[in-house]
């Protein structure tokens, strides 16, 4: 491992794109197993404590040596603050608007929930929700039972604040009211999209076993 001090990451606290400290480095070797419980090799994991020069948080990243680049920071994994990722069921239009809001949550709470709610327009795309307006494509989504009754009120909800957001001059969007936003948004996102894959993923294994 270098010695390298500092490298340019976006802080997840404050969102700025800014010169992140590297305090501590600690090496932890970990034994890797096979699928029949098996030791077969030891790799080496790397910690990096950091704090943001900008807003002076602290972070906390993880590599593996097995990683094309272990000391790049914006390649590794985020420990704390924990950072929720979509996964790989989510299409790439709703990840890439919810990965803009992400960006801007700390810095403009309104800006946040715009692009949320624009990330909601994607899904209702995805799912070919029928309507003239946002509201229309929800309460679609809802008739054909692709959302439930309290996921459909969640949704609602992001949509009039993205509204607030974008177009109430004198109204200012807090950031509790953002976070609530977010973890709609996240609870929408896991019912239409993770679960569905979830459960298929299971069932396939399941089918493969003898029962």
């Amino acid at each position: 491992m270098s010695n390298l001090k500092e490298q340019i990451v976006r802080c997840v606290h404050c969102g700025n794109r800014t010169s992140i400290e590297v305090c501590h480095r600690e090496t932890a070797c970990e034994e890797v197993f096979d699928e029949k419980g098996e030791g077969i090799a030891f790799m080496n994991n790397y910690f990096f404590l950091t704090r943001c020069k900008t807003c002076d948080s602290i972070s906390l990243y993880v590599s593996c040596e097995a990683d094309a680049e272990p000391e790049n920071l914006n390649k590794a994994t985020l420990l704390y603050p924990y950072s929720k990722s979509l996964g790989s069921s989510v299409p790439t239009t709703v990840m890439h608007d919810y990965e803009d809001a992400k960006k801007v949550e700390k810095i403009s709470p309104g800006a946040f929930v715009v692009l949320i709610r624009k990330a909601l327009e994607r899904l209702c795309i995805d799912k070919n929700a029928k309507g003239y307006d946002l509201k229309d494509k929800l309460d679609n989504l809802a008739e054909k039972g692709l959302i439930p009754e309290t996921l459909s009120r969640m949704s609602h909800a992001v949509r009039l604040l993205g509204n607030v957001g974008a177009h109430a001059d004198e109204i200012s969007i807090t950031a509790d009211e953002a976070s609530i936003i977010h973890e709609f948004f996240i609870a929408i996102i896991e019912y239409v999209y993770i679960a569905p894959d979830k459960i298929n993923s299971l069932t396939s294994r399941l089918s493969n076993k003898e029962i």
